[in-house]
Formats: structure tokens, C-alpha cells, sequence
């Protein structure tokens, strides 16, 4: 299981996209002081000296979210069904892409509603990391399969 590369791919993406579900991606400060976050489960705001008030939900962002860890996580230990192995990949770089252009609209929905400084957190990197670990474990899936068809064309 783990031996393969691509168990190992699949394996970075779980553990980033986990990463990605904790803390927020983008920060806005007003002109007041009022800090607004946006993370995968809402729209928070920070004012004063008070913890954060969860402003609005990002329902769509939430369940891609956290459906990308455990696809992820189903896919490594589907390593002995190769195609369905390979068919849950593109599933999941169908959802990360998803995820990206969710995340996108409601940053600019957000943007566009609070017109202050904008600050983009490292968690905004993520869903690209996990992009490129999928597109890894996708390639290495595809070589096995391709090997196990040439075996088989030998017999």
C-alpha cells in the first residue's frame, strides 16, 4: 500500500487538505479595526477584543472541504482496484478544482463587500498543493495500470 508512490501522494494530499481545514485563508482588516476571516466553515469577524463571530456559512466550501481528506483517504486503501483507484482521483481533481473556484468566489464576495486591506493566509496555497499531489497520484495509478495491461498482453 504505502510502497506506491502514488499511496504516498494520496497520502500528502489527506494530510494537506487536513491542514487546510484548520484556520483561515484570507483575512480583511477594516479601516475600523474590525477583523473579518474567511475560512472553510464561514465567514468570521473579529472585533475588539472579543473572540470571532461566525458572520455567515460557506456551506458549499465546507462540504467539498472536507469530502476532499476522506476520498483521499478511501483512495489509498483502494490500491487493489486500480480503476476504481483511478476513477476516485479524477473525482477528487474534479473537486479541488471545485474547491479552488468556490473559494475564489467567495473571496472576491467578501472583497467586494468589505472594502479594506486584504490578507492572504498560507492556507491559500493548499488547495493548489493538493491539486499537484493528485495530478502525481493520478500519473502513478496510470503507469500501473498501463504495466498490468502490458503483463497481460505478454501471457
Amino acid at each position: 500500500m504505502i510502497q506506491r508512490i502514488q499511496s504516498l501522494y494520496l497520502l500528502l494530499t489527506t494530510i494537506v487538505s487536513g491542514i487546510f481545514l484548520n484556520g483561515g485563508f484570507l483575512r480583511i482588516i477594516s479601516s475600523e479595526g474590525s477583523e473579518t476571516f474567511l475560512r472553510f466553515s464561514g465567514v468570521y469577524q473579529k472585533a475588539g477584543e472579543t473572540g470571532p463571530d461566525l458572520i455567515g456559512r460557506l456551506i458549499p466550501l465546507t462540504i467539498i472541504s472536507l469530502l476532499i481528506p476522506l476520498i483521499s483517504l478511501t483512495a489509498i486503501f483502494l490500491f487493489k482496484m486500480r480503476k476504481l483507484q483511478l476513477k476516485l482521483t479524477i473525482f477528487l481533481l474534479i473537486l479541488e478544482i471545485l474547491l479552488i473556484l468556490t473559494g475564489a468566489f467567495s473571496a472576491i464576495k467578501m472583497v467586494q463587500s468589505h472594502p479594506s486591506s486584504v490578507i492572504p493566509e498560507l492556507n491559500i496555497l493548499f488547495p493548489f498543493m493538493e491539486i499537484i499531489f493528485t495530478f502525481l497520484a493520478y500519473i502513478g495509478i496510470r503507469k500501473d495500470e498501463l504495466l498490468i495491461k502490458s503483463y497481460d498482453r505478454l501471457r
